[in-house]
């Protein structure tokens, strides 16, 4: 290569460890020593390309166990003198929690941030797990499929639309949805590769009508073209109109109004009054730490027809 440039890294404890350049710029190669000096380094382990598929991204990564205490030299160089940005992250070297399907990682509530990691993530060939294939856009089904596959689950608390993404994103990810308790039962309900976005945008993005009390079965996988493993932030949004509750309307004697709204925890949103349905005046803007919040009109008694609207704010 010619073209190396080097870290230091001290293992906090005894245990596996993966150090991987995917996400760089460039063809890499990646190595891993310990020793007194640097004219004096046994090797570890060494990568040229992390997947031989034809292809496929030429990044590298290597797993080994570390001991607590080392200090290990990471040397990234460029296969035949080629050069890029680096990006250099160092992982457990056990699969992910969540790699096999019984052992997905739960997610609840209306909101989800979480960030994670598919590095040394398998695919469960014989428990009949099989990689996520998706449908281009010429209506062709694709079959590059790489099988670094996580899994999450999760349970719609209510109806409403769902909006779940990759963000930050160290590697082309992609995302599938689906029901069933078991790999051989899944049903697909949405999957995506590539979000519409500026090119080099990698992460994904999907929607989809969640049915209360629906359990939904999360994957994360990588594409082989662009990094199939790596560091990654799973998003989940549940969204649904702002409801006035029928039947929790009180008007008391000095003309004060009450009302119970049905709404998102944390969202924001405005109270609005109006006498002709064309003229709305701001009543109040809230944000209700429960799904289900008061509104108070403390309007005078002479007031006779009065019309309201709830409205979430982006």
């Amino acid at each position: 290569g010619g073209q190396r440039v080097w870290w230091e890294w001290t293992s906090p404890t005894n245990g596996i460890v993966a150090i991987s350049t995917t996400g760089s710029g460039f063809d890499t190669t990646l190595g891993v020593y310990t020793g007194p000096s640097p004219d004096n380094l046994t090797e570890v382990r060494s990568n040229n390309n992390h997947s031989d598929q034809a292809g496929a991204d030429r990044t590298s990564q290597v797993t080994f166990p570390a001991t607590a205490g080392t200090p290990y030299f990471i040397a990234v160089d460029g296969y035949y003198s080629a050069t890029g940005p680096i990006r250099l992250g160092i992982f457990p070297g056990d699969p992910p929690a969540n790699d096999d399907f019984a052992d997905r990682t739960v997610l609840s509530g209306f909101f989800a941030k979480v960030t994670a990691s598919n590095v040394n993530a398998t695919l469960e060939m014989a428990a009949g797990e099989k990689a996520l294939t998706l449908t281009n856009a010429a209506g062709n089904l694709d079959g590059n499929s790489a099988g670094y596959t996580v899994w999450w689950t999760w349970t719609a608390p209510t109806n409403g639309r769902v909006t779940l993404s990759t963000s930050d994103v160290t590697f082309d990810t992609r995302l599938g949805v689906f029901t069933g308790t078991g790999l051989q039962q899944l049903q697909p309900v949405a999957a995506n590769d590539n979000r519409e976005g500026a090119p080099g945008d990698y992460s994904s993005l999907l929607q989809f009508p969640a049915t209360a009390g629906t359990a939904y079965q999360i994957e994360v996988d990588g594409n082989v073209y662009g990094g199939h493993s790596g560091t990654y932030t799973l998003n989940l949004r549940l969204d649904r109109p702002p409801l006035i509750l029928p039947g929790t309307t009180t008007l008391t004697a000095d003309g004060t109004l009450r009302f119970q709204v049905q709404g998102l925890p944390g969202e924001t949103y405005k109270v609005e009054r109006s006498t002709d349905l064309h003229t709305w005046t701001l009543m109040a803007t809230l944000t209700p730490e429960g799904e289900f919040f008061p509104v108070t009109d403390p309007v005078g008694a002479a007031d006779v027809g009065r019309f309201y609207r709830v409205i979430g704010l982006e």
